[in-house]
Formats: C-alpha cells, sequence, structure tokens
C-alpha cells in the first residue's frame, strides 16, 4: 500500500506542478492579451482619427474644387501681380476720361508684400470737372478693377469747375 501512496503522490505532485503551469501560463498570456488589446484599442483611435483627418482632407479638396478656384481667379484678377501696377497711370486716365473728368496721377509710396501677404501702392489723384462728374469718377475709382483702398476725398468746388484730391492704395502680389 505504500507504494501506492507513493505512486498516487507523484502522480498528484505531477498534476499540482502541471496544474501550476498552467495556472502560470494563463496568468501570463491573459496579460500579454490585455497588453494587445490595449495596443490595439490605441491603433484603432489612431486609426479613426487618422480616417476623419482624411475626410476632411477630402472635404476641403472638394470644396477648393467647387468654389476655392473660381475665388483664386477671382482673387488672382483682382490683385495684380507687381508688374502690373505701373499701368496705373495709364488705367487711371482710363477712368478719368468714362467719368468726364481730367486726372493727375502720381505715385506716393509703394510698400513690398510680406510674406504671404500683399503690397501696396499709394497714390494721389487730383481731379477736375464738373461737381456731379468728381463724385461720379469718385465711385469709378472705389470700382477700380484691381483691388483698392480710397483711404481720404476732398472737393472743392469753384466757379468753373471743382477739383478733388484723392488719396488711396491699389494692392498688388509677387
Amino acid at each position: 500500500m505504500d507504494h501506492f501512496y507513493r505512486k498516487l503522490s507523484v502522480a498528484a505532485t505531477i498534476a499540482a506542478a502541471t496544474a501550476i503551469v498552467f495556472l502560470a501560463g494563463i496568468v501570463y498570456f491573459s496579460a500579454q492579451v490585455n497588453a494587445s488589446l490595449d495596443e490595439i484599442v490605441v491603433a484603432r483611435t489612431e486609426l479613426v482619427k487618422r480616417w476623419r483627418s482624411l475626410n476632411s482632407l477630402a472635404s476641403l479638396i472638394t470644396d477648393y474644387n467647387e468654389r476655392g478656384k473660381g475665388a483664386l481667379l477671382v482673387m488672382e484678377q483682382m490683385v495684380p501681380v507687381q508688374d502690373q501696377i505701373f499701368n496705373l497711370n495709364r488705367d487711371f486716365q482710363a477712368l478719368a476720361a468714362r467719368g468726364n473728368v481730367t486726372a493727375a496721377f502720381s505715385f506716393i509710396e509703394e510698400k513690398a508684400p510680406t510674406e504671404g501677404g500683399l503690397g501696396s501702392v499709394k497714390f494721389t489723384l487730383s481731379v477736375m470737372g464738373g461737381l456731379d462728374d468728381l463724385f461720379r469718377f469718385v465711385k469709378l475709382v472705389e470700382q477700380f478693377k484691381y483691388l483698392s483702398v480710397v483711404d481720404s476725398v476732398s472737393v472743392e468746388n469753384g466757379a468753373e469747375h471743382a477739383t478733388a484730391i484723392i488719396q488711396g492704395k491699389v494692392f498688388f502680389r509677387k
């Protein structure tokens, strides 16, 4: 009977050792699975963020193609290249002829464009004509084909004609 108990005790010890190793394996692999699950959750979150970013980019590209290109063309037409502003005198003379007034144009100051920004040219227009014609001419200058700002207008009404001094800026790009 001793022999039976000894075999039983060896078998029980082996079974217990196997169970301990098995449980240790389960704990170890459980920890590994949990760590892998955490990595999967992080990766999935990152994937969702990237997917949303790609959708936003696709939306921006679609908006640019549908609306942005046209607005860019309008902007390019309204904001001349720096070389085009040297014809401002001729452009303002054409406006003066349309407005039935006489105009003298002079550059005051030029500011170079900043990085990603616009440059500007300050100008002065001395204009002579009828008072109504002067006011029409100011409206024409405000609606000038290039992006511009009228900073000041001073009008003096004389006996034979009125005179106006118009100061403003025309913006340009590189």
